[in-house]
């Protein structure tokens, strides 16, 4: 036992060391942002090489142990050292990364590889789909805190919400050096990574100690008590405690030194959030889209990737000793090889699949191991594409919704491409305004709405790499459906006033005009939403709802007496109802205001606090479909309105989670992005 406890305080203390690196890492990530606008961009430079190349103690296996440096190695490694995955169309590069990738687990622990082993700032990587890892000078081979050195700068990943480190939880992590270091961050981990958490089976320490087997580890036999130690190898220790998505309360995160963890309701299990991945659209801009790649801006990685560029990088100031120009060119590990031993890239031997650009084929290819003056000779490519980091490839598609838009309209316009656009946009007759972007059938889908107000021939344009047009769409518009005929003139009464005419015409005639329709009537109140300009005119049916909005409440948030230019107690009379022209009510309300002299008597404003009843709308005696996510606030304000019904009329909560607009129902409706604001409510709604 005492000989165990050695061995596993060996192999720790190097870690522990990176441990109290990262207190003082977390410190300064605070201040990146002001770093990285007032730093010198060398002084910035060496600090991401640092967190790259810096040293990391790592002891030599135990004897039996299988990986690099292991006293006893895989039986029939030579077969398994570099498996390739068909999904990704990479293989694991050829020795040190291909055994230890077999060691630790392989794609159960780090995913499939989504690049070729690559120079990066001086080191030999290899990014897999949740972790990268790195070739020490020694040959060893480590797992790489993708955060501290900024490769990643934001924390929207694979749909979920990275939590922030919690610095209170590290301060409490046992210091390196400490008496019986192994044991002591052994019993930090399990503490602080709970396999039960608010009543839920999270499992995130047995994920922790299932991330490397016996099998994995000791194809000869071994010791079993090594392999927490090799689980710590691979993620650290907890750096925040576990939390629920910000999106998607189904979803537990626990973010680790380097990796990340996510717990599913749905599936029960516990898998990791791709920051290789993610990793790789930052470098490439495949699927990083326009929010992800502005919170980027800045970062030495960003939109790296650039095959007509000497070496393939765009700007070789912020990379100094890195090679991009086959890291993402689908091949095998010898051609992985022999691209590493050339200081020039060799060309590929199989077809690029979806790299930006294609690097020249040449007419003839060489074996492998041909000079570099071989490439240099091919000729170029047979078919020319745009040259830059956002080209037209010729695969974008432009449809548009509804199939005969009128006047008057919400006009969605999506674009589909198999390729990445991290500079796309969409520009034409009127305003377009970017809704998101989201993964389709043929790849990528950018979305974007348009508002018609007027009918005729429109025109809008798809533009690559921000002013490159792409492709055109031209639409024709038409006119609104009924065009309501100019209402008379009226003298306005004030609302319950009869200027002391006391003749009631007795004559009570019943000829009362039955056929005038009548739009279906609302709650007023539902409609206020304090001190905010929520719905225009077009929200309403009728210009009789409008008024009784206004009515509700005479500040006129949502600005409905302005609308022809007037403010004269009287809403919307300007807009065109068609399917209800004749449904109005011209009885002025005496309007009031904040901070101008009253038109009617002096009155202070009231505005009605959120009430969730509010949302809740009856038409004869049944509740309606009336309101979508992107009118509410904050999620909580959805999720009193779901409380308040859970037979939830409003469809709020249509996977029955007993959440209301997690982020499937409000990308549904119309929210940018898919995330509702905060705060949140997390107090589960029972469903009938």
């Amino acid at each position: 036992m005492a000989d165990r406890t050695e061995k596993l305080n060996r192999r720790t203390t190097g870690l522990g060391s990176m441990l109290s690196g990262l207190r003082a890492q977390v410190v300064g990530t605070r201040r990146f942002g002001a770093t990285l606008r007032a730093a010198p961009r060398m002084v910035l430079l060496a600090a991401i090489i640092w967190a790259l190349t810096g040293p990391i103690d790592r002891v030599p296996l135990a004897a039996g142990a299988a990986g690099p440096g292991g006293a006893a190695t895989l039986p029939g490694a030579a077969a398994q050292a570099a498996p390739f995955f068909q999904e990704t169309g990479y293989a694991v590069a050829e020795g040190s990364i291909a055994s230890y990738f077999v060691a630790r687990g392989g794609v159960r622990t780090f995913g499939p590889p989504v690049s070729n082993q690559f120079p990066l700032l001086g080191s030999n990587i290899q990014i897999f789909r949740d972790h990268m890892l790195k070739m020490e000078p020694n040959g060893s081979v480590s797992t790489v805190n993708l955060f501290a050195m900024n490769a990643i700068p934001f924390r929207n990943i694979g749909g979920r919400i990275v939590p922030e480190i919690d610095q209170a939880l590290l301060a409490t992590a046992p210091p390196a050096g400490a008496p019986n270091y192994a044991a002591q961050v052994q019993a930090f981990i399990q503490t602080n990574a709970p396999d039960t958490w608010e009543g839920l089976p999270v499992g995130f320490y047995q994920a922790f100690l299932k991330t490397v087997s016996y099998e994995d580890a000791f194809p000869n036999g071994g010791e079993r008590a090594l392999l927490p130690g090799f689980a710590h190898e691979v993620w650290g220790v907890p750096l925040s405690r576990p939390v629920r998505d910000a999106q998607n309360p189904d979803f537990v995160l626990q973010r680790w030194e380097r990796g990340v963890m996510v717990w599913s309701r749905q599936s029960g299990a516990v898998t990791a959030v791709p920051l290789g991945e993610t990793f790789k659209a930052v470098l490439t801009g495949q699927g990083l889209g326009p929010e992800r790649t502005a919170a980027a801006a800045g970062s030495p990685f960003l939109l790296q990737l650039n095959p007509a560029s000497p070496n393939g990088i765009a700007r070789p100031a912020d990379l100094p000793n890195t090679l991009l120009a086959n890291a993402f060119t689908q091949g095998n590990a010898a051609v992985n090889a022999a691209q590493l031993a050339e200081s020039t890239p060799l060309p590929t031997l199989a077809p690029p699949v979806a790299t930006p650009v294609q690097p020249p084929p040449p007419a003839n290819p060489p074996p492998a191991a041909a000079p570099p003056a071989a490439a240099a000779a091919a000729p170029p490519p047979a078919t020319p594409t745009t040259v830059g980091s956002d080209p037209c490839y010729g695969d974008e598609l432009i449809t548009y919704s509804p199939d005969l838009p009128r006047s008057g309209n919400e006009m969605l316009v999506a674009v589909t491409s198999s390729r990445p656009h991290p500079y796309g946009r969409l520009a034409g007759t009127e305003k377009t305004t970017f809704v998101r972007e989201r993964p389709g059938q043929k790849g990528y889908v950018w979305e974007w709405t348009v508002q018609l107000t007027f009918a005729g021939k429109q025109e809008y344009i798809f533009y690559v790499d921000s002013t490159i047009p792409c492709k055109k769409l031209e639409v024709q518009v038409r006119q609104s459906l009924a065009t309501r005929t100019p209402t008379p003139t009226k003298t306005a009464t004030p609302f319950g006033q009869n200027n002391g005419n006391n003749n009631n015409n007795a004559n009570n005639n019943s000829n009362n005009n039955d056929n005038v329709a009548t739009a279906p009537r609302i709650n007023p109140a539902s409609f206020i939403v304090a001190g905010v300009n929520q719905y225009d005119c077009n929200a309403f049916q009728s210009q009789f709802n409008a008024q009784a909005v206004l009515r509700q409440d005479p500040s006129d948030p949502n600005r409905l007496d302005a609308e022809d230019g007037t403010e004269d107690g009287i809403a919307c009379t300007n807009t065109s109802y068609g399917s209800y022209p004749d449904d109005d009510d011209y009885n002025i309300v005496n309007r009031v205001y904040s901070t101008a002299t009253p038109i009617a008597p002096t009155a202070t404003a009231t505005m009605r606090p959120f009430t969730a009843t509010d949302y809740i709308i009856y038409v004869s005696g049944v509740p309606q479909d009336a309101y979508s996510c992107n009118f509410f606030a904050s999620q909580a304000q959805a999720q009193a309105v779901l409380r308040a019904d859970p037979r939830d009329p409003n469809k709020l909560d249509t996977n029955r989670d007993g959440y209301a607009c997690g982020g499937l129902e409000a990308a549904n409706d119309g929210v940018g992005g898919g995330f509702m604001p905060g705060p949140f409510d997390q107090v589960k709604v029972i469903r009938p």
